[in-house]
């Protein structure tokens, strides 16, 4: 009876000269993509099926992207009558704020050792805070605003993804097959990279899960929603960092997760935390964090916590504050929260965090670590602490 159908639809094909050829995109087990591209794929099946070139040995199909937008021609070759097929090798870029993590790292040092020789401060406390500028110097100087001027866009060279033999893509990519048969219709197929990286904003959809494949960030003047139930999956050691607003608001019995994407066997520090930073009264942004999770985030990335907050400044207007409240922070492997280098002056006035009603705990560091803040007004409620504030 298959057989049947079979020869009935290629009858029908001939006698009211429909397209003969059909392109497909399919993953290493033959099952169709259906529009959406498996996390962590590294090949992809490519298949056309036109019976009208039973026998003729290959076709050639065009395999495009937004950054490959050259593409790859490949050919596929008849493995039965009619069908072609070729497996087609995926080459993933990540965007990444700090792309090669040993040149900064010897950055920094070197910038501590220069530090420390004007220094006569032996105290082990102080050459925390000496790291800490050391990082900073290094950071805002050579890779904060040039990742920001990258638009959310990994670091490549064009012509390396042109023609290579494997296609080259980005989170959120399109990914196309175009075949064109010998009657000159064209046949087309696509599927979308699922997971998010680079530059975000709008709103998170409540119940979803949104899954982390590089280093993600809200931009200045713009904003990310995320609804209560909302899961966030970090699948590898990325940051969410927050230039603009935040509003992460969870519900009672509704929390927002944050967690790694592998959680069969968390240890702690698998991704670099949330990072709050960057204000000014030029570019205020306001954050709510409320009824969330954040597990086995923070490490020594800089700068290195679960949840950070970092460089604001004071606004006269009110509108740049930190509220976080109602949270679970743990298995940090730096501090569990890290308030760092936020400055007020008497122009703007204090730059205002609120936290409260947080439970921190099992991170490698204290709990809360406060230090190198002017004109901070840091309003405390009820905190559930692993381990001491260090101010």
């Amino acid at each position: 009876m298959k057989s049947l159908i079979f020869s009935l639809s290629i009858l029908t094909t001939i006698l009211f000269g429909q397209a003969s050829g059909k392109v497909m995109l399919l993953d290493r087990a033959g099952t169709s993509l259906n529009g959406k591209l498996p996390i962590g794929s590294t090949e992809i099946i490519v298949r056309v099926v036109d019976i009208e070139l039973s026998g003729k040995g290959f076709v050639d199909v065009l395999l495009t992207s937004t950054i490959d937008t050259d593409g790859e021609q490949i050919r596929l070759l008849e493995i039965s009558d009619g069908v072609f097929q070729e497996i087609v090798q995926l080459n993933f870029h990540t965007f990444r704020i700090i792309e090669d993590e040993d040149a900064y790292n010897a950055q920094v040092n070197a910038e501590f050792l220069a530090l420390k020789a004007a220094s006569d401060n032996d105290d082990e406390e102080y050459d925390k805070d000496l790291n800490a500028q050391a990082n900073e110097l290094v950071y805002n100087r050579d890779y904060h605003e040039e990742a920001l001027n990258r638009a959310g866009m990994p670091t490549y060279i064009e012509s390396e993804t042109s023609t290579n033999g494997m296609l080259d893509f980005i989170s959120g990519d399109i990914i196309e097959a175009v075949y064109r048969d010998n009657e000159g219709n064209t046949h087309t197929n696509s599927t979308r990279d699922i997971t998010v990286s680079g530059y975000v904003e709008g709103t998170w959809l409540s119940d979803s899960t949104y899954t982390v494949t590089g280093d993600v960030y809200v931009n200045y003047n713009d904003t990310l929603t995320i609804e209560p139930g909302v899961m966030v999956k970090f699948n590898g050691s990325y940051g969410l960092h927050i230039y603009g607003s935040l509003f992460a608001n969870g519900a009672a019995g509704d929390s927002i997760i944050f967690e790694p994407y592998d959680m069969a066997s968390p240890y702690d520090g698998m991704w670099d935390g949330i990072i709050i930073r960057y204000s000014s009264s030029s570019a205020p942004n306001k954050v709510e964090l409320s009824y969330f999770r954040t597990s086995y985030g923070g490490n020594n990335s800089w700068p290195n916590g679960g949840v950070v907050v970092y460089d604001r400044k004071a606004d006269t207007d009110g509108i740049d504050s930190v509220t976080v409240s109602h949270g679970e922070i743990h298995n940090s492997s730096s501090y569990g929260v890290w308030i760092y280098s936020n400055d007020g002056n008497a122009t703007d006035g204090n730059v205002y965090v609120s936290m409260g009603n947080l439970l921190v705990h099992h991170n490698s560091y204290e709990a809360f670590y406060i230090t190198q803040n002017h004109k901070i007004c840091i309003l405390n409620r009820t905190m559930f602490l692993q381990k001491r504030i260090h101010k």
